[in-house]
Order: structure tokens, then sequence, then C-alpha cells
């Protein structure tokens, strides 16, 4: 049995009529990828681990290369698995594996639309590599703290944008005032700490002036996501029974040519859980690549001079550094707390538990908490 499958489904010979290149034939195909689960995770989301797993996959930087043509190859395979088949001859459980794999890096889970590159956590390592190794190695001058932290808060937005919850839109205008009150944040508390330090030479040239970057990037977390995602604290987000499937409000609504239809029950209480725990795990994200560095580079000043005799050296060692930590805690971080999460019904705003209690809903509500 292979231990990988979502099902535990068994590995048995494919049972296919042969094909003149040796491939098994569509028409009495019944390999066992026709028999695996690929509405769930590959891996146990209950757990810390399972959900290292899934992360570890779906945020494989080499998935930011994937070609769109191979993006919707992978959903068109998924579709037929899902709709029964047939499959294209010789499918085997590691192909539909891998098709689950790009999808799950590339496609919203929630509106099923292709993300923006740029904007996919599968290049989140890449994209702080980057900028994490320009905030550490250019920290001091202002003009290079404000630089780097307009293109840090950029890439923030942009993550923060693409990955938020679909079920509360934000405008333009909003969108806009969100990213310039988040990057004005930032920078004043970079500026502002390296001027506190700077009454200190020693500290400033030191581990603590080293770590004014993660400072200000975790203080801009607490500010740019709440700020980017707030149409969800105002609106709340829709929560969902335990098959996934929106919870239906009792009370109707205006609908089109002037019908009446139930809405999707929408809770605030879950949107400040969803985006609290999604806060927690960017700064905690944030801490392998801005925090370790520092303290490598500081005990490399310390116990050598090979800095002093080789200071270009610095930046390239920022990027080595910066790129481990980020690929390690970009999964590691996004496995904290579960993308789908859920929340017991006492602990909904009054009214959010009215309505449930109108439709007789008593059990836990999900919701997608973003990433």
């Amino acid at each position: 049995m292979d231990p990988n499958t979502s099902n535990g489904a068994p590995e048995h010979p494919t049972l296919s009529t042969p094909t003149a290149d040796g491939r098994g034939g569509g028409a009495l195909d019944t390999t066992p990828a026709l028999a695996l689960d690929l509405s769930k995770p590959r891996y146990d989301m209950a757990t810390y681990w399972g959900r290292v797993q899934h992360f570890g996959e779906i945020t494989d930087m080499r998935l930011a290369f994937a070609t769109d043509t191979e993006l919707y190859a992978a959903r068109d395979l998924l579709g037929l698995h899902a709709s029964g088949g047939p499959l294209p001859p010789g499918t085997t459980p590691s192909e539909l594996y891998r098709a689950k794999q790009l999808y799950d890096s590339a496609f919203h889970p929630q509106n099923g639309e292709l993300m923006w590159r740029f904007g996919r956590f599968s290049f989140a390592a890449i994209g702080n590599t980057f900028v994490g190794a320009g905030m550490l190695t250019f920290y001091r001058g202002n003009a290079a703290v404000v630089c780097w932290h307009v293109i840090n808060q950029s890439f923030n937005g942009l993550l923060n944008y693409v990955n938020r919850n679909t079920s509360s839109p934000m405008t333009d205008e909003q969108l806009a005032v969100s990213y310039v009150v988040a990057t004005g944040s930032a920078t004043s508390v970079a500026l502002g700490l390296n001027r506190a330090v700077s009454a200190y030479p020693a500290l400033a040239a030191g581990l603590l002036g080293r770590l004014v970057p993660f400072t200000a990037v975790a203080a801009a977390n607490l500010i740019n996501m709440p700020l980017m995602r707030r149409q969800e604290l105002t609106a709340g987000i829709v929560v969902e029974d335990a098959t996934g499937r929106p919870i239906q409000s009792a009370d109707e609504v205006d609908g089109p040519a002037g019908s009446l239809s139930a809405e999707p029950i929408k809770s605030t209480a879950a949107a400040r859980w969803a985006i609290g725990t999604s806060v927690f795990s960017r700064i905690a994200m944030a801490v392998p690549g801005m925090v370790v560095p520092p303290l490598m580079i500081s005990q490399l000043n310390r116990r050598t001079n090979f800095l002093r005799r080789f200071p270009r050296a610095e930046l390239p060692l920022q990027l080595l550094f910066s790129g481990l930590g980020v690929a390690l805690a970009v999964p590691l971080a996004c496995a904290i707390f579960p993308q789908r999460s859920s929340l017991a019904v006492v602990d909904l705003e009054p009214e959010a538990q009215r309505r449930l209690q109108a439709v007789g809903h008593a059990g836990p509500v999900y919701f997608n908490k973003g990433l």
C-alpha cells in the first residue's frame, strides 16, 4: 500500500488494452489513479507535519516557472478524473499527484482562477530571498531603507491580495489606501529604529542594527494584512459546512429580476481569526530569512575579519543565508494553522450565531483563512 495516497488505494497492475507503444489503452482502464480521492490534499491536514508536506509541495519554488500550458493541462486532467474519466491512456497515480501539485500551487482554492505568477507562494521564496537580502545588506542609509521597504511592501501586498479570501472583495481605492498606509508605516518604523540605534554606534554596527529590518517587517505585517483584507473584517467571510458547501441563510434578500434568494452566511469573527493567524504565520515566515542571517553575519564579523577583507562578499552571503532560510520557512510557517480553519458556532459574533441557529446548524463552521 502506498502510504502517500490520500485514501490508501492499493497499487496494483494496470488492467488495460495495450497500444502499439506498449502503454495501456483507455477502453478497459482501471488504473489505481481512478480510485484516488483528489478532492482533498494528499497529506493529513489535521497534523502539522502533514501540512508541512502539503505546503512543501505547493510552495516549491520550481513550480513558479511552470507554464500556463502545463497548469491548464493539469487542471483539465484533474477535471477528467473528477468526472470519472476516461483518463488519458496509461495515466499513473504519480502523474495525477503531479497535476494536483501544479493545480494547488497556481489556482485559487475558492474561485479556481489562475493566480498571477508573482503572487503565488511558489514564488514567495524567490522574491523574499532577494528582498530580504537587500534589506539586510542595505539597512543603514535612509534612501536605501525607503527603497527596500517600498519593494518589500509591494511584494507583500501582492501576496496578500492574490491569496486573499475572495468572498469579500475590495475596491481598487481600498487596495491603494491599504498599500500606501502599510508602506508608509514600515518605512517609518525602519527609519525611526535606525535613528534610535544610530545614537549608539556600537549597537548600530552590531546585531541590534542588523535586526532593524526584521522589526520593521514584523510591524508592517501587523498593519499591511489587516488593511489589505479589511473588507473581510467589516463584511465577514463566508462560512461553510463540513462538506465545503457555503451555509445559506434563512433570511431572503433581493435577487435578480426582483426575485428573493438566500445568501451565504458570513462571519466577522471568522475573518478576525483568519487574518490574525495569517499575520502570525507571515511574521514567523520572516524569522529564518531575516533573523538567522544577521546572527550568522554577526558571528562571522566577531570571529573573523573575512567581511572586513572582502566587504563585497556580504551581499552574496546574505542571499545564500536568506535563500536557505526562506526555503525552509515558507512551508513551516504556512503549516502553523490549517488553511481550512474552523470555529465553533459559540465563538462567532451574535448575528452569525442567530443566522446559523435559524437554519439549524449547530456544528463547527469552516472557512478559508488565506495565506
